[in-house]
């Protein structure tokens, strides 16, 4: 896909790209436009490019702000198009993926949408989500693929969820969709015994499984290997980074089989990554793949911002984080229940030569062992102002910023600074996004309150974990600057980061250790793929934890499953909270200390000797911080997430302490002074 989204050029800038594109790039098949502020105008400029370019067969409009008379000058344009097509033209290619989701086109758009799947026998993929329309337009729809399944010519896809219709109408249109050997449109991945809910596989997607095992050695080679093409210089760290990274693109490439075969130029993951020092052992607790977010009027929207099923952020190293907790909140299970993680479905990945665990118990509390270190790595620079273009003579863009479309330079700039791409620029600072949902801070912002406050967030910190388990270090590939990282991420706040224990920001040893250069290469060939749920640049986005033998896919842009069909993502607020209340459940249950008893006796590599002890102290605690602790699954299993987190820091005594923005422990303040 030409990719031109997230820029915001407006109408102006559909004057400008349209003739453009007719004239420079006549075999271009795939076009992304997406957040842009398009709005009708800017359609009736496109539209002469629809009419005339005899290749394109997929365009991505989402996140506009197009209306009906939008829709219209669009649907003219292919249906002039198709016309031609149909009287004999061999050179017109049909139009397979429309995606315009997203947009205010409502009933009017969708009843033109509608005709257009009536006559144009090649679209196999619509995208009317989130744009306004009712029972009314969904008739419209039922009709249109009614008469397409009935010609032999069903649909592949049809994505309808946040509108204003029953559930119903939205099974009714999914089940209207066909896949190519003729059956319900289900995704063609495996299942996974562990997770799917068997009444739920039609809709819930996943990755294939993985075949055969774990290959760490190949991992190690490929480590080798990119550290000897570059220089001696400081090697072993070198190496170190280059086995974090191999570790991790090895994992993508193992979990996302079907994402990474299909993905051009270079996948955007990223991966929490455990190094144990004593043994120099790797192992990838958990993975994210995406570059999707929801658009800002539909996150605020009420739909979304009451749901705790919607991921509003879906870059990769939001994922990847979010998966973290998913794997600390299953170790933390593993542990009290007396279980070890061979059991589980990690055993996929690791086997006990290769397996540790990152936690340890400690009077009543969990805590980072002494001899694990976290990494974080980033297959390409993160957004924001780790970010900043290249060119700038600024290290770091020191406003905090969201992600969003730079609209206009002078929306977005400050004393004349060049705003980091894809962003916007909160006036003011951090505060400003916090309980917001119409703001998603960038990504190096978001990275920087790791490494001040640690990865675990405040509910861990408040129930399990006291101790922040903060980064020590990360790492990318791709659109790497030493500097402009550090700067973005552990020198961004102004005090002394847990990470650094106690550095000085400015000694450049300490800067290299905490940012590192991964020379792992990451680039993938082109290839010619043309269903947006399996593009590396699609919507696509997926998660995955040590603890998961499958990884499961959502889609990024609306923060649901695809189609909006299936069981809430992983590592959404909803699928957090359960993981908390799962782990409640096993601390309380009546055989837990003699779960852990018959454990000590086999010998399970999770329990300790002490183990007794510190689950008994961790019960008791439990019980005197929370009123709901016997009843935990009665009183807030169904409770909003916001209320739910409430609850468990006000049963903590504590919120205050958990607060990033408030905490007596670090501080996080930007250079600008705006959490002052």
């Amino acid at each position: 896909m030409r990719s031109l989204g997230e820029v915001g050029f407006g109408c102006v800038g559909c004057e400008v790209i349209a003739p453009r594109i007719l004239r420079r790039m006549p075999f271009l098949e795939s076009i992304g436009l997406h957040h842009n502020d398009i709005n009708d105008e800017g359609c009736a400029h496109l539209s002469e490019l629809f009419a005339k370019h005899n290749c394109v067969l997929e365009v991505a409009l989402y996140g506009n702000k197009i209306g009906p008379i939008g829709a219209q000058s669009i649907v003219d344009a292919f249906t002039a198009r198709t016309k031609e097509r149909l009287s004999g033209n061999s050179s017109i290619r049909g139009l397979e993926i429309l995606d315009i989701g997203g947009n205010p086109i409502g009933n009017a758009g969708v009843r033109l949408i509608a005709k257009l799947i009536t006559l144009e026998e090649t679209l196999v993929e619509v995208h009317v989500d989130h744009v306004g329309f009712n029972e009314e337009g969904a008739h419209e729809l039922l009709r249109a693929m009614e008469m397409r399944l009935n010609n032999g010519q069903p649909m592949r896809t049809i994505w309808a969820h946040g509108n204003d219709i029953s559930d119903d109408f939205l099974t009714s249109l999914t089940n209207l969709c066909r896949n190519r050997h003729g059956n319900a449109a289900i995704d063609g991945g495996s299942s996974d015994e562990d997770d799917c809910d068997h009444d739920d596989r039609s809709h819930t997607q996943y990755q294939p499984k993985p075949d055969g095992v774990w290959d760490a050695q190949e991992c190690e080679t490929r480590a080798l290997e990119a550290t000897k093409r570059g220089d001696n210089t400081d090697a072993a760290a070198r190496l170190k980074s280059n086995r974090i990274a191999s570790h991790a693109f090895g994992t993508y490439k193992r979990y996302c089989k079907r994402h990474y075969e299909n993905a051009k130029g270079a996948a955007c993951f990223a991966a929490f990554v455990a190094y144990e020092k004593s043994t120099s052992r790797v192992k990838v607790a958990s993975l994210g793949v995406g570059t999707k977010f929801v658009p800002p009027d539909v996150a605020g929207s009420a739909f979304v911002s009451s749901r705790d099923d919607v991921i509003r952020d879906s870059h990769a190293e939001i994922l990847a984080r979010r998966n973290f907790l998913r794997y600390l909140y299953a170790e933390m299970n593993d542990s009290v229940a007396g279980g070890k993680m061979a059991s589980s479905g990690a055993a996929v990945q690791y086997n006990d030569d290769n397996n540790f665990s990152v936690l340890e118990m400690n009077d009543g509390w969990f805590r980072k062992r002494d001899d694990v270190e976290i990494h974080l790595y980033v297959s390409s620079a993160p957004c924001g102002s780790a970010s900043l273009n290249l060119e700038s003579s600024l290290n770091c863009f020191p406003h905090a910023t969201r992600k969003g479309t730079n609209v206009s330079s002078a929306h977005n700039t400050i004393d004349d600074e060049k705003v980091p791409p894809g962003c916007v620029v909160l006036r003011g600072g951090v505060r400003e996004a916090i309980g917001n949902p119409k703001q998603t801070l960038s990504c190096s912002d978001k990275i920087a309150i790791w490494c001040a406050r640690g990865v675990q967030g405040s509910i861990l910190t408040a129930s399990f974990i006291k101790e922040p388990i903060v980064l020590s270090s990360v790492a990318c590939s791709r659109k790497y600057d030493g500097d402009r990282l550090f700067e973005a991420t552990y020198g961004r706040t102004c005090c002394s980061s847990p990470s650094l224990n106690g550095k000085n920001y400015e000694n450049k040893a300490t800067k290299h250790l905490c940012t590192q250069m991964a020379s792992i290469s990451i680039e993938f060939k082109e290839r010619s793929v043309r269903a947006r749920a399996d593009v590396g640049e699609s919507d696509e986005s997926v998660s995955w934890c040590a603890y998961d033998t499958i990884a499961r896919v959502h889609d990024g842009r609306t923060g649901l499953a695809i189609s909006g069909r299936g069981k809430p993502p992983r590592a959404s607020k909803y699928d957090l909270k359960m993981q908390f209340l799962k782990l409640l459940s096993s601390i309380f249950k009546d055989d837990t200390n003699s779960s852990i008893a018959k454990a000590n006796g086999n010998g399970c590599s999770f329990v300790h000797g002490d183990d007794f002890t510190s689950v008994s102290l961790l019960k008791k605690r439990l019980q005197d911080s929370y009123a709901f602790a016997r009843n935990a699954e009665e009183t807030i299993a169904s409770s909003p997430y916001a209320k739910f987190k409430e609850t468990v820091l006000r049963g903590d005594g504590k919120s205050a302490s958990v607060s990033f923005l408030e905490g007596d422990c670090v501080n996080v303040a930007w250079r600008d002074g705006m959490a002052g």
